[in-house]
């Protein structure tokens, strides 16, 4: 069950833990954009990712920890032009080992709650083609699919398609500071 772990943004000081989470969470599967190695490659490269979500305004990065080790993770990207930023690019990962425990709803909720307060409307993300799993659980958090990037990736010595899918929130009224 997702009570046995404690989901926050994380701490510098952990960034060790962080580091190590990710080249693992990269590692055990082909279906991120990302290979091992090109998240980050030192303890300092962490502690610059951690200090950039928690410095930038629409940026959140949230960890799932079992006791004090990472097993999940969920980000949120603001748009950061004028134009764009009511949208937000959003992606997770979860350990092998600690899949189908709830983790992706309960990280997709607080991304979603992030939004909201953010006054972000459109959340979006891919997915690999050939990862129906995870195409199937966005579309169970109510992500739609919009269209195709065709041989978009090159993996394991094949080009793989990249589906685009998004979210629309509702708008909520920005509090003006006068009530």
């Amino acid at each position: 069950m997702a009570e046995r772990y404690q989901i926050r943004p994380p701490h510098l000081d952990e960034a060790d833990r962080l580091l190590i989470f990710g080249n693992r969470l990269l590692e055990e599967t082909p279906f991120y954009l990302r290979s091992p190695g090109e998240r980050a490659n030192t303890v300092a490269e962490m502690e610059n990712i951690i200090r950039w979500y928690a410095e930038t305004p629409a940026q959140l990065m949230l960890n799932a920890f079992h006791d004090a080790t990472p097993v999940a993770e969920a980000v949120l990207m603001g748009g950061r032009l004028q134009r764009t930023r009511r949208t937000a690019l959003v992606g997770i990962g979860v350990l092998k080992a600690h899949q189908s425990a709830g983790l992706g709803r309960k990280l997709m909720a607080a991304l979603e709650e992030f939004a909201l307060r953010s006054h972000i409307h459109r959340l979006e993300l891919t997915v690999l083609s050939k990862n129906p799993r995870a195409r199937e659980f966005y579309h169970r958090q109510g992500y739609q699919h919009e269209g195709v990037k065709r041989d978009a990736a090159f993996i394991d010595e094949a080009y793989v398609d990249e589906e685009m899918m998004a979210k629309l929130l509702p708008v909520l009224p920005e509090h003006d500071g006068t009530g």
